[in-house]
């Protein structure tokens, strides 16, 4: 059993992604919680990285404000389009919540922090996170718990009056 926490302070993001490409395999279920979601053209993109590390996932969920931008359209559009099964999009107007999660097979992550999923939030904004991963079962210490209140925020967020699936 190993429970670790640690503060991100540069390219959160990109640890997220990495942290699910290199757990691909074992992803069980995923959720990113972000008002707004981008992705840019460079090579290791981290919507672009984390949606080849997502492909197979059995459930992923995304929630984010309804895009008014075209930017953020087209990040969605992409995260739906390649991955399969597609990820349940929901719309929430009043996301403020910034929260990536990871369920995998023998192992949990969580980043939580200010950082919306966004080229800019990861190289060039000053943003802070925290990084809990665990391989305890839930309860079991201190991060494994927080990580559960974590999904438990999540569940919870998928059944808010004030967000709607986004078909």
């Amino acid at each position: 059993m190993k429970s670790d926490l640690a503060v991100i302070s540069q390219t959160a993001l990109s640890r997220f992604s990495d942290i699910a490409f290199s757990n691909k395999h074992r992803i069980r279920r995923a959720w990113l919680i972000s008002p707004w979601i981008a992705y840019s053209t460079e090579k290791r993109d981290p919507l672009s990285y984390l949606t080849e590390a997502l492909h197979k996932c059995p459930q992923t969920w995304l929630i984010t404000r309804p895009p008014k931008l075209v930017w953020h359209e087209n990040a969605i559009k992409i995260l739906r389009a390649n991955s399969s099964p597609r990820p349940t999009v929901l719309f929430n107007e009043h996301l403020h919540a910034k929260l990536y999660l990871l369920d995998c097979d023998g192992f949990r992550y969580a980043l939580l922090g200010s950082p919306n999923f966004t080229p800019r939030a990861d190289t060039q904004n000053r943003e802070l996170a925290i990084e809990f991963t665990t391989t305890a079962s839930p309860r079991a210490d201190k991060i494994s718990a927080v990580i559960q209140e974590l999904v438990s925020y999540a569940e919870l967020l998928l059944v808010d009056p004030k967000t709607e699936l986004q078909s």
